[in-house]
């Protein structure tokens, strides 16, 4: 059985720990991701993604790392794509 827990904060002492909620939004939308899309990827319930910046709630914590590996992980995928394009070209020849 799950536990569920609720970790209360205050919104000044946890000012510059989490990410900010507009900046949270400008990286979905800059990299194509939709709140819906991101709550897929992540395993987060998207009620739980849209709570996030009402009410002085902040994003998660953990959430900033995600998408800088996320993304990192997209960008290595296009370089891996493109070796294998490179190493097919080289192999026909």
């Amino acid at each position: 059985m799950a536990v569920k827990c609720y970790f209360g904060y205050n919104q000044n002492k946890m000012k510059g720990l989490y990410m900010e909620y507009e900046k949270f939004k400008k990286i979905l939308k800059e990299n194509d991701l939709t709140l819906k899309k991101f709550s897929e990827l992540s395993g987060v319930k998207y009620g739980t993604c849209r709570h996030w910046g009402k009410n002085g709630r902040p994003v998660s914590d953990w959430v900033e790392s995600w998408l800088n590996l996320y993304l990192e992980k997209k960008e290595l995928e296009k370089y891996r794509e493109s070796i294998q394009t490179l190493m097919s070209g080289i192999k026909a020849s």
